[in-house]
């Protein structure tokens, strides 16, 4: 020690106590070279286990530039003992950068963590309430203004040719910075043919948008090709449902089975459904269940002069096709059936089902009050005659013959028709055609009676 020097080889190293006028003690290392990368290493020593010393941390002050100008600046260095080897682990740039786990002067970042595992950064709140670790991302602005970026989160990495490239960001953007009125929205983006485009929005009034930058709706989807846009799949991969759009703005839904083609699909230009409280109408070929004059629970509108409305095939050929059950409540009271070469109707007739059974006797007397009448329907553009009954002049003749209320009309002044069921006449032609044919029976033996005489 040489007055209040310590050191040795002092053409290198000084080492000076000195004090202020208020008497604080300040320890300064100094260097007298002007040699720009001189350094001023300040290290840590304890002795091990074999009671040797051993350097176990150090600080490292190092020159950049000495010009004796404003250009003058350095670093300082934080560095550990690992397994034997005093290695960097912080330093502090001459700008004021702060760069972690890396021996380099990093200076596009204030602060900047690098680390060969996957575990880089770990923010922990030890309270034992029930807030968590915040991250803030903080836009501190004179002049606040309308999609401001307030704080990116960016996702980067090489590129083939070892090029940092950035492929995704979250963004958190101003919408209005109004006082009292501050609203805000999430952007997703990602890198396609190297350029950032928004995938994903969540506004401030909760609306989800994908590929959508502004959605009007809680969820809004754009398509931006003719295909599927959503798809629900199986835990094996299968694809079981699908949303999609075409090119010229249809819609459709399809319902896939057992990872094949589409077993069910609606299509804007194909089928229409109608969901409400009291009906769960189905609909096809129109956008509405009240097409025409009344409305059911299936609804089929079709061109006749293009294809057919309904199809039922029996792809077996089986020659006894059931096409269609018809049910009340639990019974089964008819069938439209086929054979390979015709179609029939079957209604209930089981002994079983009836009682009070008498013979029809009266088969004559009340064919005789029907009026068959030909005319013309008006809804007929060619003015065809045709055969038939007029409804309420064969009402009441035959039970069930003739449905409805004559003049009856539905709520919009739209005729409500009577209907004839003309299978019920098959029973009356049949007992008049007995009972005519018993009276001919009675007339031919009575002129064999008298030719014979």
């Amino acid at each position: 020690m040489v007055g209040d020097e310590v050191g040795s080889n002092r053409t290198s190293y000084r080492t000076q106590l000195s004090s202020s006028s208020s008497d604080a003690k300040v320890l300064s290392l100094q260097r007298p070279t002007t040699t720009d990368g001189a350094d001023i290493n300040l290290g840590f020593y304890a002795r091990n286990s074999n009671n040797a010393a051993v350097q176990y941390a150090c600080i490292i002050s190092q020159a950049e530039e000495t010009q004796a100008n404003s250009t003058q600046k350095g670093h300082l260095r934080f560095g550990v003992n690992i397994a034997g080897t005093v290695t960097e682990k912080m330093r502090i740039t001459g700008a004021g950068n702060v760069n972690v786990g890396t021996e380099t002067n990093q200076t596009t970042y204030a602060f900047a963590v690098t680390n060969s595992d996957w575990q880089c950064m770990r923010l922990e709140n030890t309270n034992a309430d029930a807030s968590g670790a915040y991250l803030d991302l903080v836009k501190d602005s004179a002049s606040p203004a309308a999609d401001d970026e307030c704080g990116v989160i960016r996702f980067i990495g090489d590129d083939s040719v070892g090029t940092e490239t950035t492929y995704a960001w979250i963004k958190g953007i101003t919408e209005d910075p109004t006082n009292s009125g501050e609203n805000g929205r999430l952007i997703f983006e990602t890198s396609e043919n190297g350029s950032g485009s928004a995938r994903a929005v969540i506004t401030s009034s909760g609306y989800v948008g994908i590929n959508d930058t502004s959605p009007d709706q809680l969820v809004s989807i754009k398509n931006n090709d003719d295909g599927e846009c959503i798809k629900l799949e199986g835990t094996d991969g299968a694809k079981a449902f699908a949303v999609g759009s075409t090119n010229t703005h249809e819609g459709y839904l399809r319902i896939y089975n057992e990872g094949g083609g589409p077993q069910c699909q609606f299509a804007a230009n194909m089928l229409n459904w109608i969901s409400t409280a009291d009906n769960n109408q189905f609909v096809v070929g129109s956008t509405s269940a009240t097409g025409g004059v009344s409305s059911g629970r299936i609804t089929l509108e079709f061109p006749a002069n293009s294809v057919a409305g309904y199809k039922s095939r029996d792809t077996q050929s089986n020659g006894n096709a059931q096409h269609m059950v018809i049910i009340s409540g639990s019974s089964i009271v008819g069938y439209i059936k086929s054979s390979t070469t015709n179609a029939s109707f079957h209604t209930s007739s089981d002994y079983r089902l009836k009682e009070n059974v008498v013979d029809l006797t009266d088969g004559i007397t009340r064919l005789k009050q029907l009026k068959p009448r030909k005319f013309e329907w008006k809804s007929d553009p060619t003015n065809t005659l045709v055969d038939g009954f007029i409804a309420h002049e064969a009402d009441g003749i035959i039970p069930d013959l003739v449905s409805g209320t004559k003049d009856a009309t539905f709520p919009d002044g739209k005729i409500d028709p009577q209907t004839v069921d003309y299978a019920k006449l098959t029973p009356l032609l049949t007992a008049a055609l007995q009972e005519a044919i018993g009276k001919i029976e009675v007339l031919e033996a009575k002129v064999a009676a008298l030719e014979s005489a």
